[in-house]
């Protein structure tokens, strides 16, 4: 007769394997001799809450707080659609006080293909969020130019003077998006903030419908 175990949670996984493992005999080598001991118990529960918290939101993310507008022009200074700087701020998720690191870091604002995250997932990796980073093409030399690293302030910073120099036509979207991202090493992530999707059309263009 076959009996097939019951599903284990992760963590009710993590108690079997730490209880076990403490437990494991494990022998070394010094001047000559050999010794015998137990690994700690403490090691294995710090290096299980490790890998639990790695699967956990993460506790602070950066957010712009007003948008662009659906098509943006190169070689135009980028505003929201009232005309004002973007406004990038922290948010903590669930946090009664906020690291005061988190509110003076400094951040930089990058274009990200306007695929990424188009299942508006409430949370990414950071590999993800890389990855949909887009690269200028060799001719251009640049996507987007102007003062992108920035330093918060009380948890606040304003994109004043950053301006696309090329159009979003090759990637395969055909628009973009704004990424955030903290650059200091702060010992914990801070999840990116990211705009909603637009497409950025050449200046030359600004007025005619059907340019493309």
């Amino acid at each position: 007769m076959h009996f097939t175990s019951p599903p284990v949670s992760l963590f009710g996984f993590f108690n079997i394997f730490t209880s076990r493992a403490a437990n494991i005999p494990v022998y070394g080598v010094s001047c000559g001799c050999i010794h015998h001991f137990t690994l700690p118990r403490l090691f294995f529960h710090s290096l299980c809450r490790t890998l639990v918290d790695q699967n956990q939101p993460p506790r602070y993310k950066l957010t712009f707080t007003n948008g662009l507008g659906s098509e943006v022009f190169t070689k135009k200074v980028i505003c929201d659609t009232n005309g004002k700087p973007l406004k990038i701020c922290v948010i903590a998720n669930g946090q009664d006080e906020t690291d005061p690191r988190i509110l003076c870091a400094k951040i930089r604002v990058v274009v990200l293909d306007g695929d990424f995250n188009r299942h508006n997932q409430e949370c990414w990796t950071q590999e993800e969020f890389n990855n949909s980073t887009v690269r200028p093409r060799d001719k251009v030399g640049a996507v987007l130019t102007g003062d992108l690293e920035l330093s918060l302030t009380n948890g606040e910073a304003y994109l004043h003077s950053a301006t696309f120099i090329d159009n979003s036509k090759f990637v395969r979207s055909g628009k973009f998006r704004l990424g955030v991202m903290v650059i200091d090493n702060l010992g914990e992530r801070v999840q990116e903030g990211v705009t909603e999707p637009f497409t950025v059309k050449e200046r030359r263009g600004e007025g005619n419908p059907e340019s493309e």
